[in-house]
C-alpha cells in the first residue's frame, strides 16, 4: 500500500509539473504578442466636440479587470496609441462632429487576463477639448491641460461606469447613474442632476447646483452622492 501510495504521488507531481510547464510556455507566448501601436483616427477627429464610449471588461464574471479608455486633450494633430495583443481592434467613427469610440478585448487577451501576470489594455486618445461626454461602460479618464481652463464639459453616463476628470473648468454638468471623480480637478460651476445609485466627487469648486430625479424625490434617502 505504500508503495502505491507513493508512486501516485509522484505521478502527481509529475503531471503539475508539466501543467505549469505548459502555462508558462502559453504565458511566454502571448506577452510575446504584447504591442503598442498607433490606432488610425478618422480625419474629422479633429473637429469632434461630444463623444460616446465604452470600454469593456476582460475575463469572466470572477476574473473580471476593466479597460480604460484615457482621453487627453491636445491641440496637436489626433492620434491615438493602444497597448495590448496584436488582436485588439478599437472601433472608432466619427459622423456630424460626433465621435463613438468602442474598446472591447479580445479572444488572446482574454486568454492573457485568465493566466494572470498582464497589465490590462490601455486605449489612449489625444484629441480636441470636448463639449459633451457620455460613457455608456468602462472606465474612462478625461484628461485636460492643468494650465488651460476648459469653458464647459457635460457629462452623462450609464450604470456601470467610473469617470475621473481632471484640469480646470468653468462649468461642468454631470448627469447619469455612473460614478464621477473630479476631484483631481478645479470647477467654478457644478451642475449635478442626480440618479439614484449615482457619485460625484469634487474637490475644489466654487458654486454648486444639485437637482435631484424624480425616483429620489418620492424616497427619503438616495444612492447618490455629492
Amino acid at each position: 500500500k505504500v508503495v502505491i501510495f507513493t508512486s501516485g504521488l509522484l505521478t502527481f507531481g509529475s503531471g503539475v509539473g508539466i501543467a505549469m510547464s505548459v502555462v508558462y510556455r502559453e504565458r511566454s507566448q502571448l506577452q510575446s504578442l504584447i504591442v503598442e501601436k498607433k490606432v488610425d483616427l478618422p480625419a474629422e477627429f479633429a473637429n469632434v466636440k461630444s463623444l460616446k464610449a465604452s470600454s469593456y471588461s476582460l475575463g469572466n464574471f470572477y476574473y473580471s479587470q476593466e479597460m480604460t479608455i484615457r482621453y487627453i486633450v491636445d491641440s496637436g494633430t489626433p492620434r491615438s496609441i493602444l497597448r495590448g495583443t496584436d488582436d485588439i481592434r478599437p472601433d472608432i467613427t466619427v459622423e456630424d462632429g460626433s465621435a463613438k469610440v468602442t474598446f472591447k478585448n479580445s479572444a488572446k487577451q482574454n486568454r492573457a487576463s485568465w493566466l494572470g501576470g498582464f497589465e490590462v489594455p490601455s486605449l489612449i486618445i489625444y484629441g480636441p477639448a470636448l463639449d459633451d461626454l457620455t460613457v455608456e461602460q468602462g472606465n474612462f479618464e478625461y484628461v485636460s491641460e492643468s494650465q488651460t481652463r476648459q469653458n464647459s464639459l457635460k457629462i452623462s453616463s450609464l450604470g456601470a461606469t467610473a469617470i475621473s476628470l481632471s484640469g480646470i473648468y468653468e462649468r461642468l454638468e454631470v448627469s447619469g447613474a455612473g460614478d464621477v471623480d473630479a476631484g483631481p480637478g478645479t470647477v467654478y460651476d457644478l451642475v449635478v442632476n442626480a440618479k439614484e445609485f449615482g457619485t460625484v466627487r469634487a474637490g475644489t469648486v466654487r458654486n454648486l447646483a444639485v437637482t435631484y430625479g424624480e425616483a429620489c424625490q418620492r424616497t427619503y434617502h438616495t444612492g447618490s452622492n455629492v
